[in-house]
């Protein structure tokens, strides 16, 4: 192979690293209990959790994402929704056919005003079961060994209406949640990533600003988490199960500062430019 050959396959080599982005395959979480027991029985547990993984496609690696159920409880508001109730957790239901009843699968949440003083009285009883915004706004926590980027939802069951409501956390530490009001999130590392109207049992394509992050929040629309541009969207009839959710490569090209070591390739292929010219004198 002649000199000029070799500086130009060194030049794509080098130019390659430094277009190349640090790839992380996709992968699809199922919440489907026909698949997994995740039994339904302990309807009073507020707090639990449920792990779930999935391997990507390209690399193998297992990403897990472990779910738990918070609402705006605290308090004894009896306004629809009330902005000056703080977050609680709340019982994270899993809704499929193994270990339980069959119905339509997915996730739905119970929280604590259910059958209490409080306005939600009707809370846990269908369509209530499911994820709703109707007196109080329900929301799934979804936190991740590794930040994601989350691109696809899909819901297992819906009623009436389907807008949904989407944060990350965007913050240093641990994320602030329970005891802070819906409106205080945003000011305390929240990131309101989008809102989506009528989103249905078909999948929906979410976060097209490809925001990543270890930690999200899924709901029924709730205007209060700092997201009111979805015009179509509306409180108080919304009910849905979680059912899957997608994350996308991490690719994040390295277009501005390149890597070190793509530095380098870059140095020794136009070293070997620079020889080749002395060696053609």
């Amino acid at each position: 192979m002649n000199h000029t050959k070799r500086i130009a396959i060194a030049l794509m080599v080098a130019f390659g690293a430094l277009n190349a982005p640090s790839v992380l395959a996709s992968a699809t979480y199922s919440f489907d209990c026909s698949k997994t027991d995740c039994s339904n029985s302990n309807t009073s547990a507020y707090g639990n959790a449920r792990t779930f993984s999935a391997v990507e496609s390209v690399t193998g690696t297992t990403i897990t994402v472990t779910a738990t159920a918070v609402a705006n409880t605290s308090g004894t508001s009896t306004a629809s929704n009330g902005a000056s109730q703080t977050i609680e957790t709340a019982y994270l239901a899993a809704y499929g056919t193994v270990g339980q009843s069959s119905g339509s699968n997915g996730f739905g949440v119970r929280n604590r005003d259910a059958a209490s003083a409080d306005v939600d009285t009707n809370e846990g009883v269908a369509p209530e079961h499911a994820i709703d915004n109707n007196e109080r706004y329900d929301m799934v926590l979804l936190t991740f060994s590794t930040a994601v980027t989350l691109s696809q939802i899909k819901l297992g069951y819906v009623n009436t209406d389907s807008d949904v409501s989407m944060l990350a956390y965007m913050g240093s530490g641990a994320a602030p949640l329970t005891g802070k009001t819906y409106a205080q999130l945003v000011t305390s590392g929240w990131l309101a990533v989008g809102s989506y109207a009528d989103v249905g049992t078909s999948a929906k394509t979410v976060n097209t600003s490809n925001v990543s992050s270890t930690t999200w929040l899924i709901g029924a629309y709730n205007p209060l988490s700092g997201d009111t541009s979805c015009s179509a969207c509306s409180i108080g009839n919304d009910y849905f199960k979680l059912l899957t959710l997608s994350i996308k490569d991490q690719s994040t090209p390295t277009t501005e500062v390149p890597e070190p070591g793509s530095l380098v390739l870059v140095g020794l292929a136009l070293a070997g430019v620079a020889v080749s010219r002395r060696r053609k004198k």
